[in-house]
């Protein structure tokens, strides 16, 4: 779970130095108009992956299907820092914003699958609150990249978070592989509850024996009782 939520937190730095610096950069190329369309580009590109990744029966691991997604973002992001025109980075955070979905789902997915169920919403909120500490570090970073040095380096923060991310997942790998096959040998000894059938109720409607009628002015009758 530690390595999991310190991927959570470089996630999260590739958010928040991704905002900073697209605004930074569209300001200083003179078209500060164009932060808006380069930021919807990029959750674009994040909401088509997450409709088509959460479709898809992957038959691959979760902690692979991690592994895959951080390593798209790493790839993706390393060249936003030299790219030539606004429009190249525009191309650059669509394809960017297409490996974050699939990196918070698998993510989240690996943590609910590892994670007991006595533990779950903690671990959930952890991962949260990982991924938002990410954004409260990585935004002052990249607007002082922006300010002090030049605002296009500063998605160099940007593609430092995801490389990181990877390489934690890298290194995390082996422990959630032990705790993926922990927590299959635990589902696997939990007897499952099987149905049984109700056998089908008979209704046997034997007649009721009534007592025999007596006869009026015998001892005993209703009739001498009255």
């Amino acid at each position: 779970m530690d390595g999991i939520f310190a991927v959570m937190v470089l996630l999260g730095g590739v958010f928040g130095s991704l905002e900073v610096t697209t605004v930074a950069v569209t300001k200083a190329e003179g078209q500060p108009g164009m932060a808006g369309l380069l930021l919807a580009l990029y959750s674009f590109g994040s909401l088509v992956s997450g409709l088509v990744f959460g479709a898809l029966n992957l038959q691959i691991s979760l902690r692979r299907q991690l592994l895959f997604a951080v390593g798209g973002l790493a790839v993706v992001s390393a060249p936003l820092a030299v790219l030539p025109s606004l429009w190249a980075t525009a191309v650059g955070l669509f394809l960017a914003g297409l490996a974050v979905a699939p990196s918070l789902i698998s993510g989240m997915a690996l943590i609910e699958r590892i994670v007991p169920a006595s533990r779950l919403s903690e671990s959930m909120g952890w991962a949260s609150s990982g991924i938002g500490l990410g954004l409260a570090l990585s935004m002052p970073a990249a607007g002082y990249v922006s300010d002090h040095v030049r605002p296009h380096l500063a998605y160099l923060v940007l593609s430092g978070c995801a490389v990181g991310a990877l390489l934690v997942a890298l290194g995390v790998l082996p422990g959630l592989r032990r705790a993926d096959k922990s927590a299959l040998a635990t589902d696997s000894d939990q007897p499952g509850v099987t149905a049984v059938p109700a056998e089908p109720m008979v209704v046997i409607d034997a007649p009721v024996p009534m007592p025999p009628l007596e006869e009026p002015g015998q001892p005993g009758t209703a009739a001498e009782r009255w």
